[in-house]
């Protein structure tokens, strides 16, 4: 896997993410509303990148693991991190509106084949001894 395009509301984040793994991290503000489902809005400081709607669905039994490596380009070079999480997993109704111009519009121009809200989520990402992985 390769990550184009992130956005993060820390700068700490931000900063670890493209030196210790070459993560392209962007600063951008979050709006979410718990309410009645879960509606959010993400902004960067130049343009909106997108709004969302999720309804949870049916809550699928367990906690599932998934491990796979990220590779990135790190000081010219490749690397690669494993990257390890589990969560509890529910189906979910989404709805997306993407600017036309920004970089998620590919959310809204093909109908959404599956989607999923993860819970209880946790993730570890690097070798998980306090450095990042080669």
């Amino acid at each position: 896997m390769c990550i184009t395009d992130i956005w993060v509301d820390s700068a700490a984040s931000m900063a670890g993410g493209r030196e210790l793994w070459g993560i392209p991290k962007e600063m951008a503000a979050f709006d979410v509303d718990r309410t009645a489902g879960v509606r959010a809005a993400a902004r960067t400081a130049e343009a909106a990148l997108a709004d969302a709607v999720f309804e949870p669905g049916r809550r699928l039994p367990g906690r599932w693991p998934l491990s796979y490596r990220v590779a990135q380009t790190r000081h010219g070079r490749l690397k690669t991190t494993p990257v390890r999480s589990r969560s509890t997993v529910r189906t979910a109704r989404a709805r997306w509106a993407a600017h036309e111009s920004g970089p998620l519009r590919e959310l809204t121009r093909r109908p959404t084949l599956l989607s999923l809200a993860l819970n209880d989520f946790s993730i570890q990402f690097g070798d998980g001894a306090g450095g990042p992985a080669e």
